[in-house]
C-alpha cells in the first residue's frame, strides 16, 4: 500500500517529543517498510534531512518557510488532494492534526490534548485553532493513536472517540 506522511512540521534541529517519536517511526519504516511505499511530504526547510530509504519518496511542500499559519493552509486545503494524487490510499498525520477534509482514510497521531487539557498554556487564538483542527482531524480519521494510556483516555472522554 501505498502512505502519505505529512512531515511538514519537520524543522531540522528542533527536538521534542514529537520529532523524537515521528524520526523513529521513519527510521523504522525506512528498515523494514513491510511491503509498504510513502510518499513524505516535507517543509523546504526540511527537505533532504529525513532517515528515507526503498520506496520512500520525498515531495517538498510549497508554503513559505517560517509561517505556521502558511503551512496550516497548505496542510487543510492542498495536502489532501495532493496526498491522493500521489495515489496513496491512506494519509498518516503523526503531529497531533492533520486535514479537517482528508480525501482518503486518515491516521492521526495524538501525542497530547495540550490545548484542551492546559487551555491556559496556550494564548487564546492558539489553544482554540490547535483545539478546533484536532478535535476535527480525530473525528473524520479512521484510526487515532496514541503513545500512552491516559491520551487515549483523555480523547476517548473529550473527545467522545
Amino acid at each position: 500500500m501505498r502512505i502519505a506522511v505529512d512531515a511538514t512540521f519537520h524543522a531540522p534541529g528542533r527536538g521534542g517529543g514529537i520529532e523524537t517519536v515521528f524520526l523513529g517511526l521513519l527510521s523504522a519504516w525506512a528498515r523494514n517498510p513491510g511491503g509498504h511505499e510513502f510518499v513524505v511530504f516535507v517543509s523546504r526547510a526540511g527537505a533532504g534531512t529525513l532517515p528515507l530509504g526503498p520506496g520512500m519518496e520525498e515531495l517538498v511542500a510549497g508554503f513559505p518557510p517560517g509561517s505556521r499559519a502558511a503551512r496550516t493552509l497548505w496542510q487543510q486545503a492542498v495536502l489532501p488532494r495532493a496526498a491522493r494524487a500521489s495515489g496513496a490510499k491512506v494519509l498518516f498525520c503523526p503531529a497531533n492534526v492533520g486535514p479537517k477534509s482528508p480525501r482518503l482514510p486518515q491516521v492521526l497521531l495524538l501525542h497530547d490534548l495540550s490545548p484542551l487539557v492546559f487551555p491556559r498554556m496556550y494564548a487564546p487564538l492558539e489553544r482554540a485553532a490547535l483545539g478546533y483542527l484536532m478535535i476535527a482531524a480525530a473525528l473524520r480519521a479512521a484510526r487515532v493513536l496514541t503513545l500512552t494510556e491516559s491520551v487515549a483516555r483523555e480523547a476517548r472522554n473529550l473527545l467522545q472517540l
